[in-house]
């Protein structure tokens, strides 16, 4: 069997598992009205946690100037398709960035993922950032109408700022040392589609 049908299969028997499980479980949940409640208040929770950070959810473009590294700073064009899942228990990012260049016009040159959700408790928002083939547990907090996520680095810290306001998203990213100035990695101003 290739590789490909392979990992195919392989994705079929979970998907098969996970829907059996979830059948199975809402079989027991509907048969037990206080196992219902309970499930129901768990999913109210989370709901009300993804709240503050309901703005970010759509459809975003524009462009992103990226500053780190020696050369000049590049300058990409970015959508951002943000989506509720689960039951709108999570919030599913996908971050694109490709070139503007003549010669190589619409290559991706940035691809990332994320998902945002609560932890079981509600009390704490937790999110997970998938990039080349890596994935990474980040910090996130929530400070009124802002999403700031971030993570420790060699040397210090990163951090990503995001304002969703009407139809502009703003993102800034930027290193942190101890006893410096923040460095400015990246930043980008999108509009809603």
């Amino acid at each position: 069997m290739s590789p490909v049908f392979r990992a195919l299969a392989i994705i079929a028997a979970v998907s098969l598992f996970s829907v059996s499980a979830q059948v199975v479980n809402a079989q027991g949940a509907q048969r037990d009205p206080a196992r219902r409640a309970a499930i129901e208040a768990t999913i109210a929770k989370g709901r009300a946690a993804l709240t503050p950070i309901a703005a970010i959810v759509g459809e975003w473009e524009g462009d992103a100037r990226i500053l780190a590294g020696e050369g000049a700073p590049m300058t990409v064009r970015q959508s951002e398709s943000i989506a509720w899942g689960a039951g709108e228990t999570v919030v599913m990012i996908r971050g694109t960035g490709r070139s503007v260049e003549a010669v190589n016009r619409g290559a991706i040159v940035f691809e990332a993922a994320a998902i945002v959700w609560s932890d079981a408790a509600g009390d704490s928002l937790r999110m997970r950032t998938f990039r080349d083939g890596r994935s990474l547990a980040v910090d996130v907090e929530v400070h009124g109408d802002t999403l700031v996520w971030g993570f420790p680095s060699s040397g210090g810290r990163v951090r990503y700022t995001i304002v969703a306001r009407g139809d502009t998203y703003h993102e800034i990213g930027e290193f942190m040392r101890p006893g410096a100035p923040p460095i400015k990695t990246i930043e980008m101003t999108l509009r809603r589609k």
